[in-house]
């Protein structure tokens, strides 16, 4: 009988349930690129997507939607709305309003509704920001 109450994690790193993705996008490591800043994470297993949640509906992918809440800066601090475009286990940032980016962050509001990075699994990425 499988269980029903258990969380992912629980069933998945606790109990072993095989073939079970349990985990999040976690936000690894960021690097420059010339004008870009290249976000790696560890998808848990499952590729990254830009996914569209509706309420207790499960995560639906979504190949027409731009990734939202991704923000870059420069060495002045200031933050600017990023364009996000997904690269294997990566999020790739640019902003024509920060031509050397230094530092990013995701989901960086109370509440900040509308973040859709998700991965495969439908495991919703949490907010982060990179160190600075």
């Amino acid at each position: 009988m499988p269980i029903r109450t258990a969380s992912r994690g629980i069933r998945g790193h606790t109990y072993g349930e095989n073939g079970l993705i349990y985990q999040s996008p976690l936000y690894k490591s960021a690097e420059v690129e010339g004008g870009k800043m290249r976000l790696r994470f560890d998808t848990g297993g499952a590729p990254l997507i830009v996914g569209k949640k509706t309420g207790l509906a499960p995560v639906v992918p979504t190949l027409e939607a731009k990734l939202d809440w991704f923000e870059v800066a420069g060495a002045d601090g200031k933050y600017a709305w990023a364009d996000a475009v997904i690269d294997g286990d990566s999020v790739v940032l640019t902003s024509p309003e920060v031509l050397a980016p230094v530092k990013a962050r995701y989901g960086w509001a109370t509440n900040p509704e509308g973040c859709n990075l998700y991965n495969a699994a439908g495991l919703p990425a949490s907010p982060f920001r990179t160190q600075e």
